[in-house]
């Protein structure tokens, strides 16, 4: 008993079947790493956006918060690899901390 033999219709299907599914199947491990490759990215980005406001809320004065937070940004963007020049923009409302939300406390001492 030896091997089938294939028949004239089948010469060369597998090569074709090569052909038609390689392109297919590499198409999808490309877009496999590059959703990964992105989601990696997206939270890189929203950690450095975290610590740069947190640097930003430490400073005193608005310019001073503008620079530590670029300089966060910036150093948490390079340490994780990423390319890419931060824009940084403060802004602050501190208008409606001056005014007085209740009366203000009284303490009363009673001795019985």
């Amino acid at each position: 008993m030896g091997r089938p033999r294939k028949t004239r219709g089948e010469a060369g299907d597998a090569s074709l079947e090569l052909v038609i599914l390689a392109p297919a199947v590499f198409a999808i491990l490309a877009l496999v790493i590059a959703a990964g490759r992105t989601s990696i990215a997206d939270g890189a980005v929203a950690a450095a956006a975290r610590d740069a406001a947190r640097q930003a809320s430490l400073a005193r004065t608005p310019g001073a918060a503008q620079v530590a937070a670029l300089a966060s940004a910036s150093a948490a963007l390079r340490q994780d690899g990423l390319a890419c020049s931060p824009r940084v923009t403060v802004s602050a409302d501190s208008s409606k901390l001056a005014f007085v939300i209740g009366p203000p406390p009284v303490a009363r001492w009673q001795n019985r």
